[in-house]
Protein backbone atom coordinates (compact mmCIF):
# COMPACT_ATOMS: atom_id res chain seq x y z
CA UNK A 1 0.00 0.00 0.00
CA UNK A 2 1.60 3.33 -0.70
CA UNK A 3 1.91 6.06 2.02
CA UNK A 4 -0.41 8.22 3.32
CA UNK A 5 2.05 10.84 1.81
CA UNK A 6 1.96 9.87 -1.82
CA UNK A 7 -1.83 10.51 -1.30
CA UNK A 8 -1.61 13.68 -0.18
CA UNK A 9 0.55 14.55 -3.07
CA UNK A 10 -2.06 13.09 -5.77
CA UNK A 11 -4.25 15.25 -3.96
CA UNK A 12 -2.25 18.40 -4.42
CA UNK A 13 -1.90 17.60 -8.13
CA UNK A 14 -5.62 16.71 -8.42
CA UNK A 15 -5.87 20.60 -6.58
CA UNK A 16 -3.96 22.22 -9.50
CA UNK A 17 -5.91 20.84 -12.17
CA UNK A 18 -8.38 22.25 -14.61
CA UNK A 19 -10.69 19.33 -15.80
CA UNK A 20 -11.49 19.14 -19.51
CA UNK A 21 -14.59 16.73 -18.83
CA UNK A 22 -17.28 17.15 -16.42
CA UNK A 23 -17.68 13.33 -16.01
CA UNK A 24 -14.00 12.72 -16.09
CA UNK A 25 -11.70 11.09 -13.80
CA UNK A 26 -8.09 12.24 -12.41
CA UNK A 27 -6.88 8.87 -11.77
CA UNK A 28 -3.45 8.24 -9.82
CA UNK A 29 -0.18 6.94 -10.84
CA UNK A 30 -0.56 4.58 -8.14
CA UNK A 31 -3.32 1.23 -7.90
CA UNK A 32 -4.76 -0.83 -5.05
CA UNK A 33 -4.83 -4.60 -5.37
CA UNK A 34 -5.94 -6.44 -8.38
CA UNK A 35 -5.08 -3.59 -10.71
CA UNK A 36 -7.55 -1.45 -9.14
CA UNK A 37 -7.38 2.15 -10.56
CA UNK A 38 -9.01 5.21 -8.32
CA UNK A 39 -9.39 9.18 -8.73
CA UNK A 40 -11.00 12.11 -7.82
CA UNK A 41 -14.02 13.55 -10.14
CA UNK A 42 -14.67 16.98 -10.47
CA UNK A 43 -16.83 17.45 -7.52
CA UNK A 44 -13.50 16.42 -5.24
CA UNK A 45 -14.89 12.51 -4.66
CA UNK A 46 -12.96 9.45 -4.25
CA UNK A 47 -14.09 7.00 -6.86
CA UNK A 48 -12.49 3.68 -6.92
CA UNK A 49 -12.94 1.47 -10.32
CA UNK A 50 -13.57 -2.05 -8.39
CA UNK A 51 -13.32 -5.16 -10.54
CA UNK A 52 -16.13 -5.25 -12.97
CA UNK A 53 -16.75 -8.92 -12.16
CA UNK A 54 -17.78 -7.99 -8.62
CA UNK A 55 -21.18 -6.25 -9.78
CA UNK A 56 -24.10 -6.98 -8.31
CA UNK A 57 -26.86 -4.41 -8.10
CA UNK A 58 -26.34 -0.76 -7.93
CA UNK A 59 -27.03 1.22 -4.44
CA UNK A 60 -27.02 4.30 -2.62
CA UNK A 61 -26.12 4.74 1.03
CA UNK A 62 -27.30 7.98 2.96
CA UNK A 63 -25.76 10.38 -0.34
CA UNK A 64 -22.15 9.27 0.87
CA UNK A 65 -21.23 6.02 -0.58
CA UNK A 66 -22.41 4.51 -4.28
CA UNK A 67 -21.71 2.00 -6.42
CA UNK A 68 -23.09 1.81 -10.05
CA UNK A 69 -22.47 -0.59 -12.91
CA UNK A 70 -19.35 -1.08 -14.73
CA UNK A 71 -18.56 2.07 -17.07
CA UNK A 72 -15.90 3.81 -18.80
CA UNK A 73 -14.58 7.02 -17.65
CA UNK A 74 -12.39 9.53 -19.31
CA UNK A 75 -8.65 10.01 -17.36
CA UNK A 76 -7.97 12.97 -17.64
CA UNK A 77 -4.42 12.34 -16.32
CA UNK A 78 -3.86 10.61 -20.32
CA UNK A 79 -7.12 11.43 -21.59
CA UNK A 80 -7.60 7.71 -22.23
CA UNK A 81 -9.89 5.81 -21.65
CA UNK A 82 -10.69 3.32 -18.20
CA UNK A 83 -13.51 0.89 -17.27
CA UNK A 84 -14.58 -0.71 -13.96
CA UNK A 85 -17.03 -0.71 -11.57
CA UNK A 86 -17.34 3.28 -9.97
CA UNK A 87 -17.60 2.66 -6.54
CA UNK A 88 -17.90 6.40 -5.06
CA UNK A 89 -16.76 7.93 -1.41
CA UNK A 90 -18.96 11.77 -1.66
CA UNK A 91 -16.36 12.89 1.04
CA UNK A 92 -13.46 15.40 0.39
CA UNK A 93 -11.45 14.37 3.11
CA UNK A 94 -7.75 13.37 2.52
CA UNK A 95 -6.93 11.54 5.81
CA UNK A 96 -11.17 9.55 5.13
CA UNK A 97 -10.05 9.13 1.66
CA UNK A 98 -6.96 7.49 2.65
CA UNK A 99 -8.27 5.64 5.18
CA UNK A 100 -10.68 4.25 2.87
CA UNK A 101 -8.58 3.34 0.24
CA UNK A 102 -6.39 1.09 2.71
CA UNK A 103 -9.11 -0.90 4.06
CA UNK A 104 -9.87 -1.48 0.33
CA UNK A 105 -7.02 -2.78 -0.46
CA UNK A 106 -7.20 -5.08 2.54
CA UNK A 107 -10.36 -6.67 1.05
CA UNK A 108 -8.85 -6.83 -2.72
CA UNK A 109 -5.87 -8.78 -1.37
CA UNK A 110 -8.31 -11.77 -0.09
CA UNK A 111 -8.96 -14.68 -2.31
CA UNK A 112 -12.52 -13.82 -1.91
CA UNK A 113 -12.58 -10.23 -2.30
CA UNK A 114 -15.95 -10.49 -3.94
CA UNK A 115 -17.22 -11.49 -0.96
CA UNK A 116 -15.01 -9.66 1.43
CA UNK A 117 -16.33 -5.86 -0.65
CA UNK A 118 -20.11 -6.96 0.19
CA UNK A 119 -20.20 -7.75 3.45
CA UNK A 120 -17.92 -4.26 4.17
CA UNK A 121 -20.84 -2.52 1.86
CA UNK A 122 -23.18 -4.57 4.48
CA UNK A 123 -21.26 -3.08 7.51
CA UNK A 124 -21.36 0.26 5.51
CA UNK A 125 -25.01 0.31 5.71
CA UNK A 126 -25.54 -0.86 9.31
CA UNK A 127 -23.01 1.85 10.19
CA UNK A 128 -25.15 4.33 8.41
CA UNK A 129 -27.98 4.29 10.60
CA UNK A 130 -25.70 5.42 13.64
CA UNK A 131 -24.88 8.40 11.49
CA UNK A 132 -28.59 9.68 11.55
CA UNK A 133 -28.83 11.59 15.08
CA UNK A 134 -25.67 10.91 16.07
CA UNK A 135 -24.81 11.38 19.72
CA UNK A 136 -20.97 11.45 20.87
CA UNK A 137 -21.30 11.09 24.83
CA UNK A 138 -23.34 7.81 24.51
CA UNK A 139 -21.68 6.36 21.75
CA UNK A 140 -17.84 7.50 23.74
CA UNK A 141 -19.28 5.44 26.35
CA UNK A 142 -19.80 2.61 24.66
CA UNK A 143 -16.69 2.76 22.82
CA UNK A 144 -15.16 2.85 25.84
CA UNK A 145 -16.53 0.10 27.52
CA UNK A 146 -16.08 -2.13 24.70
CA UNK A 147 -11.91 -1.09 24.06
CA UNK A 148 -11.88 -1.61 28.29
CA UNK A 149 -12.98 -5.05 28.18
CA UNK A 150 -10.67 -6.06 25.10
CA UNK A 151 -8.37 -7.64 27.65
CA UNK A 152 -10.73 -9.47 29.15
CA UNK A 153 -12.85 -10.17 25.90
CA UNK A 154 -10.08 -9.78 22.94
CA UNK A 155 -12.90 -10.72 20.21
CA UNK A 156 -15.55 -8.35 21.87
CA UNK A 157 -15.92 -5.78 19.05
CA UNK A 158 -16.88 -9.00 16.49
CA UNK A 159 -20.25 -8.69 18.69
CA UNK A 160 -20.37 -5.32 19.27
CA UNK A 161 -23.84 -3.83 17.54
CA UNK A 162 -22.99 -0.39 17.26
CA UNK A 163 -25.93 1.08 15.58
CA UNK A 164 -27.77 2.34 18.00
CA UNK A 165 -31.26 1.13 17.44
CA UNK A 166 -30.17 -2.77 18.68
CA UNK A 167 -31.61 -3.92 21.76
CA UNK A 168 -28.56 -4.94 23.41
CA UNK A 169 -25.08 -3.45 22.34
CA UNK A 170 -23.43 -6.51 22.87
CA UNK A 171 -24.50 -9.89 21.92
CA UNK A 172 -23.53 -12.80 23.86
CA UNK A 173 -21.43 -15.55 21.90
CA UNK A 174 -19.20 -18.75 23.59
CA UNK A 175 -16.39 -16.14 24.76
CA UNK A 176 -18.52 -13.35 25.44
CA UNK A 177 -22.02 -12.13 27.61
CA UNK A 178 -25.10 -10.30 26.17
CA UNK A 179 -23.85 -6.92 27.76
CA UNK A 180 -25.72 -3.55 27.22
CA UNK A 181 -24.39 -0.20 28.00
CA UNK A 182 -25.80 3.11 29.71
CA UNK A 183 -24.02 6.26 30.30
CA UNK A 184 -24.77 9.47 32.08
CA UNK A 185 -23.13 12.82 31.93
CA UNK A 186 -24.18 13.13 35.98
CA UNK A 187 -21.16 12.37 37.90
CA UNK A 188 -23.21 11.81 41.00
CA UNK A 189 -25.99 9.02 39.73
CA UNK A 190 -26.47 5.98 37.87
CA UNK A 191 -29.66 6.71 36.64
CA UNK A 192 -30.40 4.83 33.34
CA UNK A 193 -33.20 3.96 31.33
CA UNK A 194 -34.46 0.05 30.03
CA UNK A 195 -37.71 -0.11 27.64
CA UNK A 196 -39.74 -3.40 28.10
CA UNK A 197 -37.57 -5.07 25.22
CA UNK A 198 -34.74 -4.93 27.35
CA UNK A 199 -36.41 -5.81 30.55
CA UNK A 200 -37.46 -8.95 28.82
CA UNK A 201 -34.24 -9.71 27.20
CA UNK A 202 -32.47 -9.61 30.91
CA UNK A 203 -35.27 -11.85 31.93
CA UNK A 204 -34.62 -14.33 29.08
CA UNK A 205 -30.75 -14.04 29.27
CA UNK A 206 -30.00 -14.25 32.66
CA UNK A 207 -26.34 -14.15 32.27
CA UNK A 208 -26.79 -10.93 30.72
CA UNK A 209 -24.68 -7.69 32.08
CA UNK A 210 -25.11 -3.99 32.00
CA UNK A 211 -22.28 -1.47 31.81
CA UNK A 212 -22.85 1.55 33.42
CA UNK A 213 -20.19 4.50 33.21
CA UNK A 214 -20.21 8.18 33.32
CA UNK A 215 -18.97 10.45 30.94
CA UNK A 216 -16.97 14.14 31.19
CA UNK A 217 -16.09 16.41 28.59
CA UNK A 218 -12.94 17.25 28.33
CA UNK A 219 -11.20 20.43 26.33
CA UNK A 220 -7.73 18.00 26.91
CA UNK A 221 -9.54 14.65 26.20
CA UNK A 222 -9.49 12.54 23.15
CA UNK A 223 -12.57 11.88 20.51
CA UNK A 224 -14.61 8.93 19.45
CA UNK A 225 -12.62 9.16 16.46
CA UNK A 226 -9.73 8.90 18.78
CA UNK A 227 -10.59 5.81 21.09
CA UNK A 228 -12.06 3.83 17.92
CA UNK A 229 -8.83 4.19 16.20
CA UNK A 230 -7.13 3.22 19.69
CA UNK A 231 -9.39 0.04 19.40
CA UNK A 232 -9.11 -0.29 15.99
CA UNK A 233 -5.04 -1.03 16.39
CA UNK A 234 -5.80 -3.49 18.88
CA UNK A 235 -7.61 -5.82 17.65
CA UNK A 236 -7.02 -8.67 14.85
CA UNK A 237 -7.08 -7.11 11.32
CA UNK A 238 -8.34 -10.24 9.84
CA UNK A 239 -11.35 -10.31 12.56
CA UNK A 240 -14.99 -9.35 11.51
CA UNK A 241 -14.58 -7.17 14.19
CA UNK A 242 -11.89 -4.99 12.36
CA UNK A 243 -14.28 -4.75 9.24
CA UNK A 244 -16.63 -3.80 11.17
CA UNK A 245 -15.04 -0.56 13.14
CA UNK A 246 -13.13 0.30 10.05
CA UNK A 247 -16.88 1.15 8.39
CA UNK A 248 -18.29 2.61 11.17
CA UNK A 249 -14.92 4.98 11.44
CA UNK A 250 -15.73 5.90 7.58
CA UNK A 251 -19.07 6.43 8.11
CA UNK A 252 -19.45 8.56 11.06
CA UNK A 253 -16.45 10.60 9.98
CA UNK A 254 -19.28 12.54 8.29
CA UNK A 255 -20.26 13.78 11.42
CA UNK A 256 -18.64 16.83 12.62
CA UNK A 257 -19.32 15.58 16.25
CA UNK A 258 -17.51 12.26 15.85
CA UNK A 259 -14.16 14.12 15.90
CA UNK A 260 -14.97 17.34 17.34
CA UNK A 261 -16.18 16.48 20.67
CA UNK A 262 -13.58 15.42 23.56
CA UNK A 263 -14.57 13.33 26.72
CA UNK A 264 -12.03 11.97 29.30
CA UNK A 265 -11.44 8.80 28.67
CA UNK A 266 -9.16 7.89 31.77
CA UNK A 267 -12.67 8.76 33.83
CA UNK A 268 -15.19 7.18 31.78
CA UNK A 269 -13.20 3.56 32.29
CA UNK A 270 -12.19 4.31 36.00
CA UNK A 271 -16.14 4.94 36.93
CA UNK A 272 -17.24 1.38 34.18
CA UNK A 273 -19.34 -0.37 36.78
CA UNK A 274 -20.92 -4.03 35.80
CA UNK A 275 -24.56 -4.89 37.06
CA UNK A 276 -26.15 -8.18 36.56
CA UNK A 277 -30.10 -6.81 37.03
CA UNK A 278 -32.65 -9.19 37.66
CA UNK A 279 -36.00 -8.49 36.67
CA UNK A 280 -37.40 -11.96 37.22
CA UNK A 281 -39.96 -10.50 39.86
CA UNK A 282 -40.89 -8.18 37.26
CA UNK A 283 -43.82 -9.69 35.33
CA UNK A 284 -44.10 -9.24 31.31
CA UNK A 285 -46.78 -11.27 30.69
CA UNK A 286 -49.24 -8.24 31.54
CA UNK A 287 -46.85 -5.28 31.70
CA UNK A 288 -48.44 -2.41 33.46
CA UNK A 289 -49.24 0.33 30.43
CA UNK A 290 -47.12 3.08 32.18
CA UNK A 291 -44.24 0.40 30.90
CA UNK A 292 -45.77 -0.44 27.74
CA UNK A 293 -45.44 3.05 26.04
CA UNK A 294 -42.42 4.39 27.92
CA UNK A 295 -39.43 3.14 29.80
CA UNK A 296 -38.51 2.15 33.19
CA UNK A 297 -35.71 4.57 35.04
CA UNK A 298 -33.41 2.86 37.28
CA UNK A 299 -30.80 3.80 40.13
CA UNK A 300 -28.19 1.24 39.28
CA UNK A 301 -26.48 2.27 42.79
CA UNK A 302 -28.60 0.17 44.55
CA UNK A 303 -28.12 -3.06 42.69
CA UNK A 304 -25.28 -4.62 43.39
CA UNK A 305 -21.97 -4.72 41.52
CA UNK A 306 -21.18 -7.73 39.52
CA UNK A 307 -17.51 -9.08 39.47
CA UNK A 308 -15.90 -10.11 36.15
Amino acid sequence: MFSSKSYKDFKDKYSNHTFDNAEGIFISDNKLERNTSFGINNNGHLIILLPEKIYRSSFTIKKLYSLLQPRKFISETNNQKIKGCPFTYESVKTESQYSLLSVLNRLLRSENYNEKLYQFFELLQQASLRRDGFKAAPFFSEATVVYSLLNKFPSLVDYWRSTGKAIIDIIGSQSNPPIEIKSTTNDHSRIHKLSIHQIRFFQENPNALLASTLVRREPTGISCKEICLKMLSAIDQESKGYLTLSGLIQTLDACPEFSSELFDEGFSANSMTLFKPDFSQLSMIQPPAWLVSGKLEIDFQAFPEFDL
